[in-house]
């Protein structure tokens, strides 16, 4: 979908500068993606962006959620996201001092 691209497209430039507006560009980038028992890269990459631009504006449990949910998207398939969801998750753990539940963003789903 052309605008779904756009959305996505527009958010990722304006995600450093202005993490609130990428965040709503972002979510109606995903209402508008198909979605599916088995998520394409594309809604997978939607969320995981999401998880990133909620951290970078300041909203860290809503970004756990939403990477948690991004690495239960991915399931065990191989993906180029998994390290960044990964990565991303753990730093939110850690920024909300739960240490102990950085691990769970390590193991598999």
């Amino acid at each position: 979908m052309v605008a779904v691209e756009v959305l996505s497209e527009a958010a990722t430039a304006v995600l450093d500068r202005a993490p609130h507006t990428a965040v709503r560009w972002l979510g109606a980038a995903i209402r508008l993606s198909p979605s599916s028992a088995n998520p394409g890269e594309s809604r997978v990459m939607l969320t995981v962006r999401l998880g990133q631009a909620l951290a970078a504006a300041g909203h860290p449990r809503a970004a756990r959620a939403v990477l948690h949910d991004a690495l239960r998207l991915l399931d065990k398939r191989p993906s180029a996201y998994r390290t960044t969801a990964t990565l991303l998750c753990a730093r939110v753990e850690r920024q909300l001092g739960r240490h102990g539940q950085r691990r769970r963003c390590y193991a598999p789903v």
